[in-house]
């Protein structure tokens, strides 16, 4: 879907971390805690492929961008193809890692037959109290 979704500087995220990000969709207010996940290594951002992708995945993003919980995983692309490479594969959180890039994954760029049509997401809550 050309011209669905923008290429944005760093300050046009709305949740951005120095090592991870969501590319949003044009259609979502950037303030929706909603979007594609990006990952930042080796001076470039690229995505996570939603090989084992899950909602403890989802959890760890939204919380060290500090939202408050994750409602939703998504996989296959939901929400737009990114560019550049396809970083992450077979991500493995428990829940409980602080970071993304804290959670087992198969290594820097070994992703396999992973291409963006297979770009993981989230849908974080943004607003509200964490359950206990």
């Amino acid at each position: 879907t050309e011209g669905y979704f923008h290429n944005f500087t760093d300050k046009d995220f709305a949740f951005t971390g120095k090592t991870i990000r969501l590319n949003f969709p044009d259609n979502l207010p950037k303030e929706n805690g909603t979007g594609r996940v990006e990952v930042y290594h080796d001076n470039q951002w690229g995505t996570v492929c939603d090989k084992a992708w899950d909602i403890k995945d989802a959890f760890v993003v939204c919380n060290e961008l500090e939202l408050v919980k994750a409602i939703q995983e998504t996989k296959k692309a939901k929400y737009g193809q990114g560019q550049g490479p396809v970083w992450l594969s077979n991500v493995q959180c428990s829940g409980g890692e602080s970071s993304l890039l804290s959670c087992p994954h198969s290594g820097w760029g070994n992703v396999g037959s992973c291409t963006h049509g297979n770009d993981a997401g989230v849908k974080c809550l943004q607003k509200g109290e964490k359950e206990m």
